[in-house]
């Protein structure tokens, strides 16, 4: 996983199928020529925190030293959905920011309520 640009980041992943028992003089897998792959309808109740940007068949052979097996591969690239990361991540932390400012608007005389405040932010952050 390449998380340089996360939140707003896309990844990649492949899944390869392949017969480790027959090779390719044995069994040759094809995928099927309408609609290969099909979404479940709930997939993005599973998945929140991202969208299915795109899915890729390909067809593979993987060699080794006792033959070539056939595979099928599975290419599906998952976009990061920002409003989750948005909800979950940054208004929390922009709340819990503006919440321990306020100790800076109290009078400097009244230690105890600014210690509270700050007690009780550190502790909403754990």
């Amino acid at each position: 996983m390449v998380l340089n640009d996360y939140p707003l980041d896309v990844q990649t992943c492949f899944i390869d199928f392949a017969s480790y028992a027959y090779t390719t003089e044995d069994i040759v897998y094809h995928w099927k020529e309408l609609n290969p792959i099909q979404i479940k309808a709930g997939l993005h109740q599973s998945l929140p925190s991202f969208v299915l940007s795109k899915v890729l068949t390909a067809n593979c052979t993987s060699v080794t030293n006792t033959g070539a097996y056939s595979c099928l591969r599975t290419i599906i690239e998952l976009k990061r959905e920002f409003s989750y990361y948005l909800l979950q991540l940054y208004i929390p932390s922009f709340m819990l920011v503006a919440v321990s400012w306020v100790s800076f608007w109290l009078d400097k005389d009244s230690v105890p309520a600014r210690v509270t405040l700050g007690v009780t932010t550190l502790l909403t952050m754990v």
